[in-house]
């Protein structure tokens, strides 16, 4: 009875270091495909954008309206910043403004002149489709929001 219960105690044992190698081989296979997302992620030279009037866009600006881009959707190098994207509709939509009066935000969060496009794919929008951008002209005497509101939701800059 005694060879037994070792024989038993040996299998158990044996079950358990096969399952915690199991788990310790999954949780390393999470991390190593984590990384070769985040890899790919980096080595776009590419980003696929599209470009939308806020909602709201028509209604705030008392009476001038901003028409949509007939074509929103763009392909530009990941190394192009908000600044670029700003000049890009000034001259399609053939805005007589200035780039500091168009505000352009990305989940809710406006983003400022230097940030990079493929920075705002990584850390904001983090999900694999182009990314959305929402741009407003900024009304006379209003001051530069730290959000804006999508869908009746208002959300920050973190």
């Amino acid at each position: 009875m005694d060879m037994h219960r070792k024989e038993r105690h040996f299998q158990l044992r044996g079950q358990l270091l096969e399952a915690r190698i199991k788990r310790s081989l999954m949780h390393a296979q999470a991390a190593a495909l984590e990384q070769l997302d985040s890899l790919k992620i980096e080595s776009e030279t590419t980003v696929d954008v599209i470009l939308c009037p806020t909602e709201d866009c028509n209604r705030l600006q008392q009476g001038t309206s901003v028409c949509p881009l007939q074509n929103p959707n763009l392909t530009t190098s990941n190394q192009a910043t908000i600044q670029h994207l700003k000049k890009f509709l000034i001259d399609r939509l053939r805005l007589k403004c200035m780039k500091n009066e168009i505000i352009i935000a990305c989940r809710g969060i406006v983003l400022n002149d230097s940030h990079l496009i493929w920075s705002v794919r990584h850390h904001i929008w983090k999900i694999p489709r182009p990314v959305v951008f929402r741009y407003r002209l900024l009304c006379r005497g209003e001051e530069r929001p730290c959000s804006m509101t999508q869908s009746g939701e208002t959300l920050r800059n973190p």
